[in-house]
C-alpha cells in the first residue's frame, strides 16, 4: 500500500504512572523482526539517552515524542548518536519553538531531521486535531520533511480519515498513522487506531488526490 516506515514504540510515556508503559526493552526484539519482514525501518521513540543505542543497533529512526520536544540534552544526545530522528512538535508549542528543537538536532551533528505536527491536545477535554496552519507555515519555513500525525491529534479513528487528507491537501510530506488487525485488543490508544481494510481504504483515497494537493 505504499508505507514507507513502521511505528513501533517500545516504550510509552503517560501521564498515569500506573497505565501501561510499553514493553521497554523487551519490545525491541519484536520491532527488530518486523523490521527484518518487512525490509521497512523502524520509527522507535526514545524518552532517555539510553535508549538511543538500542534503537541504532536495530537500524531505526528515534522519535521524539511530544512530551521531549524541549528535553534539550536528549537532543543533542540524539544528534550526537548519528541517528535520523522524527521530531514531534509539543502541545502548544509555537513554530519558532519546534523549529529550535530541530536546530538542536541540526547544530549537534545531525542532518536528518523529520518534523511532525501532533495537535494541540493529549487527552484533555477541548478541541482535537492538527493545527495545518502550523504545519503549513512549518513546509514554508524549513526545507526538512514535515509529516502529521492525525491518529494522537484526534484520539478518535472515524476523524483520522478526514484529518489524513486535510493534511495531504495542505502539502505534508507524510502521514504516521496508527493501524492493527484488531484495534478492540490494543494495550494503548485503540480509540484512534484503525483496522487494516480502514486503512486501505484511506490510502485508496489518498491516492486520488492530485499531486498539487
Amino acid at each position: 500500500m505504499g508505507v514507507k516506515f513502521l511505528r513501533g514504540g517500545a516504550f510509552k510515556p503517560r501521564t498515569s504512572p500506573y497505565a501501561f508503559q510499553g514493553l521497554g526493552v523487551k519490545g525491541f526484539g519484536i520491532v527488530e523482526k518486523a523490521a527484518l519482514a518487512t525490509g521497512l525501518p523502524a520509527v522507535i521513540e526514545a524518552i532517555s539517552e539510553a535508549h538511543l543505542s538500542p534503537i541504532r543497533n536495530v537500524g531505526g529512526i528515534a522519535q521524539i515524542g511530544a512530551r521531549n520536544m524541549r528535553n534539550y540534552e536528549l537532543l543533542k544526545a540524539a544528534a550526537r548518536a548519528g541517528l535520523t530522528v522524527l521530531l514531534k512538535r509539543a502541545p502548544g508549542a509555537t513554530l519558532k519553538e519546534w523549529l529550535l528543537s530541530a536546530e538542536y538536532l541540526l547544530k549537534y551533528g545531525n542532518g536528518e531531521v523529520i518534523l511532525c505536527e501532533r495537535g494541540d491536545s493529549f487527552s484533555r477535554p477541548g478541541p482535537r486535531g492538527l493545527n495545518l496552519d502550523i504545519l503549513r507555515a512549518a513546509l514554508n519555513a524549513t526545507a526538512l520533511p514535515v509529516i502529521a500525525d492525525p491518529s494522537h491529534a484526534t484520539h478518535d479513528r472515524a476523524l483520522v480519515p478526514a484529518q489524513a487528507l486535510a493534511t495531504v491537501r495542505a502539502g505534508a510530506d507524510g502521514l504516521m498513522l496508527e493501524d492493527a488487525i484488531n484495534p478492540a485488543t490494543a494495550l494503548v490508544d485503540g480509540c484512534q487506531t484503525m483496522g487494516i481494510p480502514g486503512f486501505a481504504a484511506l490510502v485508496k483515497q489518498i491516492k486520488k488526490l492530485p499531486k498539487n494537493g
